[in-house]
């Protein structure tokens, strides 16, 4: 009701919130307001949504249960959260990979990605030819050869991510892919959105590495 007549007051007010929540140690209050920012920002854009919208709700949902602060101080009570903590965890990596089989094997399904012609289609559908897209898909080869990398990409990330040894390089590699997606077809939103998904593939020890690694 507000946003229909101070539309820019209530994203004002949302911009504020995420920088404080961005500042504030997260916790079970900062995931709710997230979440609720997110549905409000899914409901209001509607007709501008995409599959980035969906999947970043989706995350924002699980991010809600994302945290071990405040920690309880029964022992109980703190290993039901660790272990809330931990299914959430697998429940938003479970998303990630159901959305990269589903798109895999709808592309491979799919006479158009098999042959490439899709990067035409929705380039042209959705003139969304980037600089590096704008000529880039007049080759039959270069189509095929994208068609299929992502294909390969997405069905193999189903099953490799599962894996300690694969699964850095795996991500290495798939920021890469939507970097080129986000500057061919200009699908930045989404690319952006699932590389910051990958952020709960890495474990604490990932993490402890990044750490030592920044202070030298």
């Amino acid at each position: 009701m507000v946003a229909n007549d101070h539309l820019n007051l209530v994203y004002i007010f949302f911009v504020v919130t995420l920088i404080v929540l961005s500042i504030l140690p997260w916790n079970y209050i900062s995931g709710i307001l997230f979440f609720w920012i997110t549905l409000n920002l899914y409901r209001l854009n509607i007709p501008l949504m995409n599959g980035s919208d969906n999947v970043q709700l989706a995350m924002a949902g699980c991010m809600v249960l994302m945290t071990m602060r405040p920690r309880a101080r029964q022992s109980i009570q703190s290993d039901v959260q660790a272990i809330s903590f931990n299914t959430v965890i697998i429940i938003a990596q479970l998303i990630v990979v159901c959305i990269y089989f589903i798109s895999g094997w709808d592309k491979l399904l799919t006479e158009s990605w098999r042959t490439g012609e899709a990067f035409v289609m929705i380039a042209e559908r959705e003139q969304r030819a980037g600089v590096w897209g704008s000529g880039i898909w007049d080759s039959s080869f270069v189509r095929a050869f994208f068609s299929w990398i992502t294909i390969v990409f997405e069905l193999a990330f189903v099953s490799l991510i599962w894996f300690r040894k694969f699964r850095l390089p795996l991500l290495v590699i798939g920021v890469m892919f939507h970097f080129v997606i986000a500057f061919t077809l200009t699908l930045y939103d989404f690319s952006l959105v699932m590389i910051a998904s990958y952020f709960i593939f890495l474990t604490d020890e990932d993490y402890g590495k990044f750490y030592k690694r920044s202070l030298y």
